[in-house]
């Protein structure tokens, strides 16, 4: 078995069998199942997000109100008909950036700001989607894009 939690965690099924039935993650999915059809569909994606993330960071624990550093996954998005028409050159440079949190409760959702070029994605509001390094957020991001869609839609 690889060591590499990014070889292991490829799909959310993969996530969900990685943590036990009686973490907190878990257990609302499991009460969540069966009744997706009443819940908006960007609910079940985040419940599915906060599986993966609680996976991919294994025993890492978020200490709130700590000087630790969180990462979070941050998408500039685009419709699919601004892509379809944007220019090879443009479609080129699309990069996924990841805003790093830090002091605890000021982790998760967020703004860009620039002075002079884009420069910084800043988080301010406390999230479960927070993640131990940023590689990890941007692994996250890109390999669960379809889900991190849906929630964000």
């Amino acid at each position: 078995m690889s060591t590499n939690i990014t070889e292991r965690i490829k799909t959310f099924d993969d996530a969900l069998a990685a943590l036990p039935a009686e973490h907190p993650m878990v257990r609302n999915w499991t009460a969540m199942r069966g009744l997706e059809d009443k819940f908006s569909p960007n609910l079940a994606a985040y419940a599915k997000l906060c599986i993966i993330a609680a996976a991919l960071n294994e025993d890492w624990e978020l200490h709130w109100g700590s000087d630790q550093v969180y990462y979070y996954p941050w998408f500039y998005i685009y419709s699919k008909a601004e892509v379809e028409t944007m220019m090879q050159d443009r479609k080129d440079k699309l990069v996924l950036l990841g805003g790093a949190a830090n002091r605890g409760s000021y982790c998760g959702l967020g703004c860009v700001h620039s002075t002079n070029a884009w420069s910084a994605a800043d988080a301010y509001i406390g999230s479960r989607l927070a993640f131990r390094s940023s590689e990890l957020a941007r692994y996250c991001a890109e390999q669960f894009i379809e889900i991190w869609a849906q929630y964000l839609s």
